[in-house]
């Protein structure tokens, strides 16, 4: 027997797959390869960038800890999300790109899977296979995915497809090995994003809609077990890690059970449905001033949302009927995707969002395709060219605005500067490009900062109490104006009026806000407060009149006060008042107060930058170093790159090497920061010089380490 005749023989389709799978690959790779140029937005910063656990590669941390940072109890709880993140950290070096790559091979990873998975559902069909890559194909392309592509932390919502899809084909087999696999991924696709819970819905729709796929007289529901199983293996160990099944944050907190679930609609009916058919103008963030909550059902919006849902249903069952299976079982596991993040079960942080598209798309795209390509279900002809042609049109569409929102990714003042021109009434975006602004730009932010203090109030249904989701940002909005006014307009009197309305804004809500949220609001006041008195310490300098400066000090002193009385005395309000001792030249007080927080909080920032003002008005600047760097290696990302650069190029003209190390640190974190700011080039360019020419030698192997 020769050697030809005993090649295997390919299956039928094989090769055909394989195409299909490449064509895919390449089409997604090709419209998504531009979000790798793109940065660390959004979310991004947080929860990637300066997460010690991912960034240390620390697994424990990431198995112990919530979404946010590793190691603190929350309500969110992705371990497999943050292993892949870390992943890519580490062989990136710490570069956005490299997360990014990681993103545009998951998204296209999903894609072929999901061919594979339709090729199944639609076996038997007119030009099945054609049909299962475009129903494959369509929803990788839609706009709705650019913020999980696009942004570091969408990673977690194509883990979640990616595992879902694998649990889904494993749930079709019938071998153990494929069962345990189906079990394994559903844990995996839930540890990566919560809505992956409905991934046993998915399961039993496939197992119905391929009966061949199944043992004969097994019902397609027990194909979902295994799935099953895994959801509650990954449920378990959430509750054990973080003891709860809270999102944490609800962004309908205080809100009634029937305002919450009228808003809910409202939101599906002008928010999520708008993303489906007119993606041409998503914003990252939604708020309460783009999407107003709904006091109930006589809101036309939410009417209109049970009504577009109940429609959906119905149309589907009737299909059904029709012997169109496909069509009831795609609309039944695409609302089972939107249901966990929809706010109707429970409350979760976001109002909508478009990455909640992400896992429910492709489950309408299948029936809708599948009509178009396959034809009537029942087996007679239909003319194949219209629905061709309308796929092709819908994805190229898609293909053009998915590119094109990309490169608004690839910074957050490009990102912020997009939201703020669609969004005519949100003040999420123009804050944010507020704070981008704020340096390069101060008139410009002093604009968009008072564009976000003045929008309308928005109220809790059946309440005169505001939505914290808009009294937080304008909360900030109002700090940062007054930041805006002492640094960069010097203007005292501009400064107190915006703390004034921080303050304000804080102590109503501490009055009014849900229970667990009071005491965040408390600390809110105080540091308006502490802040409105740094602020008046700040106009000190350079005034010499003496009774205006006797009335600068009054209004300090008065604010540290009020500040002492909302919350016990701390670190914090301990620190100001010792400068402001120092500023009057109360040195015996100074040094008393310096001497107490030292003693009752040692391992604080507050101590150490007293310690480290003790030292310098001693004159043992070299001494104050350090401390100083230490206070802000602590928290870098809340300095601005000035500070950063300035101190970090003081510490590596240090004779101690540990100084100069410190030094590097802040010098390397400054001039990341410093990046596309015009006004810190000179100063970025002296910084880094002075990192080139600093002397770091190096330690003998075997050397014994310092205690």
């Amino acid at each position: 027997m020769t050697a030809s005749a005993s090649a295997p023989t390919p299956p039928v389709g094989a090769t055909g797959n394989a195409v299909y799978m490449i064509a895919i690959a390449v089409i997604v790779a090709a419209v998504w390869g531009n979000a790798t140029g793109g940065g660390f937005t959004l979310d991004a910063t947080p929860v990637v960038r300066d997460n010690p656990a991912i960034v240390t590669f620390d697994v424990g941390a990431l198995f112990s800890g919530d979404w946010w940072g590793g190691g603190q109890a929350g309500g969110l709880y992705r371990p497999i999300a943050g292993l892949w993140l870390a992943c890519w950290m580490k062989l990136g070096g710490g570069a956005a790109s490299a997360v990014l790559f990681g993103n545009v091979l998951l998204h296209v990873i999903a894609a072929v899977l999901r061919f594979k998975l339709f090729a199944l559902l639609l076996a038997g069909r007119r030009r099945a296979q054609f049909a299962a890559a475009v129903a494959a194909l369509l929803p990788a392309l839609h706009p709705a995915c650019v913020e999980a592509v696009a942004s570091p932390v969408g990673a977690a919502d194509l883990l979640a497809v990616v595992f879902g899809t694998a649990a889904v084909l494993g749930a079709l087999g019938t071998s153990r090995a494929s069962m345990i696999g189906a079990a394994v991924c559903a844990a995996a696709a839930v540890l990566s994003k919560e809505s992956a819970v409905a991934v046993p819905v998915a399961a039993w729709a496939a197992s119905a809609l391929a009966p061949a796929t199944r043992p004969a007289g097994r019902a397609a529901w027990v194909s979902a077990i295994p799935a099953l199983v895994g959801v509650g293996l990954a449920l378990l160990l959430r509750f054990v890690v973080i003891g709860g099944w809270s999102a944490g944050d609800p962004v309908h907190a205080g809100f009634s059970t029937g305002a919450r679930i009228a808003s809910a609609f409202a939101a599906f009916a002008t928010s999520t449905l708008p993303m489906i058919v007119s993606p041409s103008h998503m914003i990252p963030v939604v708020g309460h001033l783009d999407v107003a909550p709904a006091a109930g059902f006589n809101d036309a919006r939410a009417f209109f949302g049970v009504a577009a849902v109940a429609l959906s249903l119905a149309a589907a069952w009737f299909a059904a009927s029709r012997g169109n299976r496909t069509w009831w079982w795609g609309t039944v596991v695409f609302f089972a995707f939107l249901l966990p993040v929809s706010n109707l079960l429970v409350p979760t942080g976001a109002i909508s969002a478009a990455r909640f598209l992400v896992p429910a798309l492709p489950w309408i795209f299948l029936p809708f395709v599948a009509r178009c390509i396959c034809g009537p279900a029942d087996g007679r002809e239909g003319r194949f060219e219209p629905g061709l042609f309308l796929c092709v049109l819908i994805g190229v569409n898609a293909a053009y605005v998915s590119a094109c929102d990309v490169a608004a990714w690839k910074d957050d003042p490009a990102l912020f500067a997009m939201e703020t021109t669609r969004s005519e009434r949100g003040i999420h975006g123009p804050y944010n490009l507020a704070v981008a602004k704020f340096v390069t730009d101060p008139d410009a932010a002093r604009g968009l900062l008072n564009r976000v203090t003045e929008a309308p109030v928005v109220v809790i249904p059946g309440t005169s109490v505001p939505t914290e989701d808009i009294e937080e940002v304008r909360f900030q909005a109002a700090m940062n104006l007054g930041k805006l006014e002492v640094e960069v307009s010097r203007n005292p009197a501009k400064a107190r009026a915006a703390f004034d309305r921080a303050a304000a804004t804080a102590r109503a809500m501490r009055l009014h806000a849900a229970p667990w949220h009071r005491t965040v609001w408390r600390e809110q006041e105080a540091a308006a407060l502490r802040a409105r008195s740094a602020g008046s310490v700040y106009a000190l300098t350079g005034e010499s009149n003496g009774e205006v400066r006797a009335a600068y000090m009054a209004d300090a002193e008065a604010d540290l006060d009020a500040a002492r009385a909302i919350t016990p005395e701390n670190p914090e309000i301990a620190e100001a008042r010792a400068r402001l001792h120092l500023m009057k030249g109360e040195k015996e007080l100074f040094g008393k107060l310096v001497t107490k927080v030292l003693a009752e909080h040692p391992d604080t920032p507050s101590a150490w930058s007293l310690e480290a003002l003790r030292l310098r008005s001693e004159g043992k600047t070299a001494a104050a170093l350090p401390l100083e760097a230490k206070v802000l290696l602590r928290s870098p990302m809340n300095t601005s790159p000035e500070q950063l650069l300035q101190l970090g190029k003081a510490c590596l003209g240090a004779a101690d090497l540990s100084v100069r190390r410190q030094g590097a640190e802040l010098v390397r974190i400054g001039l990341m920061r410093a990046q596309g700011n015009p006004a810190l080039q000179r100063l970025a360019t002296e910084a880094r010089q002075a990192l080139m020419t600093a002397s770091f030698p190096q330690e003998p192997v075997g050397a014994p380490k310092p205690p």
